[in-house]
């Protein structure tokens, strides 16, 4: 069985290599298929798209977000939670590491929930993967 492909959905180049490298390592594979979705990269790691958390919530609520399961097993959403205290989120920042991941996770799955159809986040949900970086 072909291990699976995972797309990349993160604030930036780097957080992409962090990734990748987890992936790589756990699957023990370095050529395992990962494919940056945002910020788009170029052959030399440049930016095509815009970077950063509003970009990864922008994305998580376009149709780039649906069709990449068309290419993609799994998509791996990074965003870190420095800045979570500002809108859409407006979490206190004070809370447990634990309880702030969570609230995370849920204010993305509700966008997600609002900007598709009915039944896209049951569908998808399983592979949907989220991942949390504290600055």
């Amino acid at each position: 069985m072909p291990n699976p492909t995972f797309g990349l959905i993160a604030e930036g180049p780097t957080d992409h290599r962090v990734l990748k490298n987890i992936l790589v390592g756990h699957f023990d594979d370095p050529d395992l298929t990962v494919r940056p979705l945002q910020p788009l990269l170029d052959a030399t790691d440049a930016f095509q798209r815009q970077g950063g958390w509003t970009q990864v919530i922008a994305y998580c609520q376009s149709s780039l977000f649906q069709g990449a399961f068309e290419q993609n097993d799994f998509l791996v959403v990074q965003i870190d939670t420095d800045c979570l205290h500002e809108k859409p989120f407006e979490l206190d920042l004070k809370i447990a590491p634990e309880n702030l991941v969570n609230q995370v996770v849920e204010k993305i799955k509700n966008l997600i929930i609002d900007s598709f159809e009915t039944g896209f986040w049951e569908t998808y949900q399983q592979k949907i993967l989220f991942v949390n970086q504290e600055n």
